[in-house]
């Protein structure tokens, strides 16, 4: 590749030292690359630039948007928000449980399981983090998992999650991967909108159907 392309490697949650492949990638490409990451990198050997978490009071207004009773359990809420490490998407993964999912939890409910070992993974995947000169492991696909979980989504629904694990990033269209399922019987989008509402797949700006990389580890 050229000196004039970027490749973004989006969510490189693992250790440098973990990834066989890296610094053969980094001496043989020409390119810039840009890594996203929560692990800790060596600032002496790579470029850095740290983004903050967002406040917990935007977070807290990414609820009510979602969750239209939020302001009347403004303390649970911010528990939960606490509970999920201030990771984005889990925030907003919750809020649709307690707001849009086919199982509405309350905030009390939620809080209670995100704090028991409902859900969890049998195997942790734990990301290293660097916070206030400290090095901390957080759990943010387990907190994924659980939330999800938390969802109960019918065989149907998993069946779909399943096969858009194997949809390109860029997405799929309705009638395309309707089709692809005949075997499942999809012959409607009321199945689509009840994951859609619970953000389990995205549908995006042109009306393509995905789920994001996250979700699909």
């Amino acid at each position: 590749m050229k000196e004039d392309v970027l490749v973004i490697v989006d969510n490189f949650d693992i250790a440098p030292s973990d990834e066989e492949f890296l610094d053969e990638m980094l001496e043989s490409y020409r390119c810039k690359i840009l890594f996203t990451t929560r692990s800790d990198f060596d600032k002496d050997f790579y470029t850095s630039y740290t983004l903050r978490e967002m406040p917990q009071t935007v977070l807290f207004n990414l609820v009510s948007k979602i969750y239209s009773k939020a302001e009347n359990y403004k303390d649970t809420v911010m528990q939960i928000i606490d509970e999920v490490n201030n990771h984005t998407l889990c925030v907003e993964l919750a809020a649709r449980l307690m707001g849009k999912a086919r199982r509405s939890l309350t905030p009390d409910e939620l809080l209670s399981y995100l704090r028991s070992d409902y859900g969890v993974m049998k195997s942790q995947r734990l990301v290293n983090l660097k916070k206030d000169g400290k090095t901390e492991s957080k759990t943010y696909y387990s907190h994924i998992h659980k939330l999800i979980s938390l969802a109960e989504l019918s065989e149907k629904d998993k069946y779909i999650m399943q096969n858009m694990a194997l949809v390109p990033y860029e997405g799929i269209n309705f009638n395309s991967f309707s089709n692809w399922l005949t075997s499942a019987e999809i012959d409607d989008r009321k199945q689509f909108n009840i994951l859609i509402a619970s953000k389990s797949v995205i549908k995006t700006m042109k009306s393509q159907l995905m789920i994001l990389g996250l979700i699909k580890l």
